[in-house]
């Protein structure tokens, strides 16, 4: 998952960060950016679908892994789903060279903030006078790994499940929940919990669904559509474009200031 995200945080770049100077071009003859945003985020979609299915095939083959073969696609989809709205963000409001260093920091960050060794996710959750949950929660890395656990819990013998039961259990995955997922999307039945810091605390940290990546790729896509309507409005901002004209340094500065 780590070199997954490192891959297609790089090729996820190239939708918008390549081609600035035409999104430009194109919003001062009046096109209108969200649609433009939507259009190209689609033409993006046939990427993400051919390196999920690359990637799940593989996976699939090479692991070894109990985990059926269209539970891997869609966990792989969802997950370069949100990798693809997250990096969409740095290529717009970053430089390339420094876009392509924020994808590789962010995939190691993620890494580390998942859960897979330490600290671990009940660990995180109660961090931070009980804030901690939000650092995961934006991992994508934390929500595949979450997912694909889930679906290779129920192909294990029981004297396997039983055997990993006290390490699933330090890890923040408590085997007496599982079966929440046959119910619940959420995996959350239960009305006393109604947090992920709750749920976490509690080694309640199944994933039963695609839905959170899902959900956090939406998320980083709303996030990379209002940079891009800033940074348009900053370019074709007039104070910016009179004061970047100026010979005076100050003046110079102030227009760097409207365009950011």
């Amino acid at each position: 998952s780590l070199f997954l995200m490192l891959l297609q945080g790089v090729a996820a770049q190239q939708i918008f960060g390549g081609d600035l100077l035409m999104t430009w071009r194109e919003a001062r003859v009046g096109m209108p950016m969200i649609a433009y945003f939507v259009a190209k985020d689609l033409a993006a979609y046939i990427e993400v679908t051919l390196s999920s299915a690359v990637f799940a095939a593989a996976y699939g083959y090479a692991s070894g892994c109990q985990i059926p073969l269209h539970q891997l696609f869609a966990g792989a989809w969802a997950f370069v789903f949100a990798v693809f709205g997250l990096n969409y963000i740095f290529s717009i409001i970053l430089s390339p060279g420094a876009a392509q260093m924020s994808a590789v920091v962010t995939s190691f960050l993620s890494f580390c903030t998942a859960g897979v060794y330490q600290p671990q996710l009940n660990e995180m959750a109660a961090m931070f006078d009980g804030r901690g949950w939000m650092v995961p929660a934006l991992s994508p890395i934390r929500w595949l790994w979450g997912y694909y656990i889930t679906a290779e819990m129920p192909g294990l013998t029981p004297l396997t499940r039983n055997g990993a039961a006290s390490a699933m259990r330090s890890k923040g995955y408590d085997l007496a929940y599982l079966s929440s997922c046959k119910n619940s999307l959420a995996g959350m039945k239960e009305g006393s919990i109604v947090t992920l810091q709750q749920a976490w605390i509690q080694n309640r940290g199944w994933v039963c669904s695609p839905a959170p990546l899902l959900l956090l790729g939406i998320l980083f896509r709303f996030l990379a559509g209002c940079c891009l309507l800033l940074y348009v409005s900053a370019q074709t901002s007039g104070w910016a474009r009179f004061f970047a004209q100026s010979e005076m340094g100050a003046w110079k500065f102030a227009g760097h200031f409207f365009t950011l």
